[in-house]
C-alpha cells in the first residue's frame, strides 16, 4: 500500500497565509491604555500637586496684583490651583485605530494660564521651571524650548506628564503674555492599576 500525500489546493494554501495575517490585525490592532499605579482620587491629587509645584517658582499673584486690559480685570501671575479646575478624559480601548468603549479609566487633567505683565517674555521663565523639575528628577523633554510660535517644556514624572507653555510672542498674544500649564496623568482606575497595556 502506498501512501500519498495529499497536495494543498490553491484554495486552501491563500487560507493558510490569510490566517496569520489575520491574527497579527487582532493581536496588534487591539489594544488596552495601560494604567498608572495610583488610584483616581491619588491621580487627581497628584495633578494639582504637580501644577501648584511648578507654579511656585514664578511670580505670585501677591506680588503681581491684577491690572485692567480691555476693559477686563486681569489676575497676574501664579494663582494655586485646587481640585475645582479639574477635568477628565475617558480612556477608551482601541481597535484597529477605532474607539471600543471605556472600562471606567480615565486621565485627571488640570490647566492654569498665569498673565504676565505687559512687556514681559513669558519665555524666560521656560528654563527656571525646567530646573526646577530637573532638580526633582524628573525627565524633562525640551525639544520644543526654541519652538517660534509656541516654546515649551515638558516635564514626565512617573505616571504623570507635566507641560509648560509660552504663548508671549504668538499671534494675538503680544498684549497679553502668559503661559499655559497643564498636567495629566495616565489612565487611572478607582482601585488603582489593575491591568497592563
Amino acid at each position: 500500500m502506498i501512501l500519498h500525500r495529499r497536495v494543498p489546493q490553491p484554495l486552501e494554501l491563500r487560507a493558510l497565509r490569510v490566517i496569520p495575517l489575520l491574527a497579527a490585525l487582532v493581536v496588534g490592532g487591539c489594544s488596552t491604555p495601560p494604567t498608572g499605579p495610583d488610584t483616581l482620587a491619588a491621580g487627581r491629587r497628584r495633578v494639582v500637586e504637580l501644577i501648584n509645584d511648578a507654579g511656585s517658582v514664578l511670580p505670585s499673584h501677591e506680588q503681581l496684583g491684577d491690572t485692567v486690559r480691555s476693559d477686563q480685570r486681569i489676575h497676574l501671575g501664579f494663582a494655586s490651583v485646587d481640585a475645582t479646575g479639574l477635568d477628565r478624559e475617558r480612556c477608551y480601548k482601541k481597535f484597529l485605530g477605532f474607539s471600543m468603549g471605556s472600562d471606567g479609566a480615565e486621565q485627571p487633567e488640570v490647566r492654569t494660564i498665569v498673565d504676565f505683565p505687559l512687556g514681559t517674555n513669558p519665555q524666560k521663565f521656560l528654563p527656571i521651571i525646567e530646573r526646577h523639575w530637573r532638580s526633582l528628577g524628573y525627565r524633562i523633554d525640551v525639544s520644543r524650548l526654541h519652538n517660534s510660535r509656541y516654546p515649551q517644556v515638558k516635564a514626565f514624572a512617573g505616571a504623570y506628564t507635566i507641560f509648560a507653555t509660552s504663548l508671549g510672542d504668538a499671534a494675538g498674544f503680544a498684549s497679553s503674555p502668559r503661559l499655559t500649564m497643564y498636567a495629566v496623568a495616565t489612565c487611572l482606575t478607582a482601585t488603582g492599576n489593575r491591568r497592563q497595556s
